[in-house]
C-alpha cells in the first residue's frame, strides 16, 4: 500500500483561547501567529445558540471594547468580567480544571480583517456526560438533550429529543447488539438541541466523510 500524507489541522494546536474568572487568555502562539500584537482592545460577541465565543480586535477602545493586556512574552489576556453576565452557561465551564477551559482559537476565512467583523472564536459546545452501559435501562436520563450511541468507541449514532428515556429505550429495542454505550448532555430548549444535532452530524460527516451508520438508516 502507498503511503498516504497527513495534512496537518487547518487550525495548529497551540492557538488557544482559555476562560478563566477574571477574563479570557488567548496564547502567545496565537497573537504571534496571527500578528496581533499590534491590538491593544477587544470586543467580545456571545451565540448562545452554537455556544460560541468571538473576538473583534481593536487598536483604539470604544464603548465596546475589553483592555487587551499583556501576560507573558506574547500571551494577552482580555480583562473582563462582563461576558460572563451575557452567558450564563459559562458559569459551568469555570468551574472545570483549566485543560478542560482551553479552546482551539478557529478562523472565519470569510472575514478578511480582525477589525472588520469576528474573524476569530472559540467553539465551546455543551458538556457530554459520562459515558453509561446502554443495557442499564435504569440508568436512562427522565431530560431533553442531545445524545451519541457508542459500540466499542464508535459513535453509530447521533440524535436529539425532549425525552432521552423514551428516545434510549426505543432505539435498545431497535439496536440493541449494535450498541453498547451511549452519553448526552442536557439541552431543554427544541432549537438550540436541533442546531447541537446538526453540529455533531457537520462535524462527523466531515471527519469521516459519512453519517454515522445506524442515522444512515434513517437519514
Amino acid at each position: 500500500m502507498p503511503w498516504r500524507k497527513v495534512k496537518p489541522p487547518k487550525y495548529q494546536y497551540g492557538e488557544t483561547a482559555t476562560l478563566r474568572e477574571n477574563g479570557i487568555f488567548l496564547s502567545g502562539a496565537f497573537i504571534s501567529n496571527q500578528r496581533l500584537e499590534g491590538y491593544e482592545y477587544v470586543e467580545i460577541f456571545i451565540d448562545d445558540n452554537l455556544r460560541r465565543i468571538g473576538f473583534k480586535f481593536h487598536k483604539t477602545p470604544t464603548a465596546d471594547t475589553s483592555k487587551l493586556a499583556k501576560e507573558s512574552k506574547h500571551g494577552r489576556i482580555i480583562q473582563t468580567r462582563s461576558w460572563r453576565r451575557d452567558a450564563s452557561w459559562v458559569e459551568n465551564i469555570l468551574r472545570r480544571p483549566a485543560s478542560d477551559r482551553r479552546f482551539i482559537i478557529k478562523t472565519d476565512e470569510s472575514i478578511e480583517s480582525p477589525t472588520t467583523g469576528v474573524r476569530y472564536y472559540i467553539f465551546v459546545g455543551y458538556h457530554f456526560n459520562p459515558r453509561r452501559v446502554f443495557a442499564k435501562q435504569e440508568d436512562y436520563p427522565r431530560l431533553p438533550g442531545v445524545y451519541r450511541l457508542f459500540k466499542e468507541n464508535e459513535i453509530v449514532r447521533i440524535g436529539e429529543s425532549d425525552n432521552l428515556e423514551a428516545r434510549l429505550k426505543e432505539h435498545f429495542r431497535d439496536y440493541r447488539d449494535e450498541v453498547d454505550k451511549y452519553d448526552f448532555c442536557e439541552i431543554e430548549d427544541s432549537y438550540m438541541r436541533k442546531e447541537e444535532e446538526k453540529r455533531l452530524l457537520r462535524e462527523f460527516k466531515d471527519m469521516y466523510g459519512r453519517l454515522p451508520r445506524l442515522n444512515c438508516i434513517t437519514a
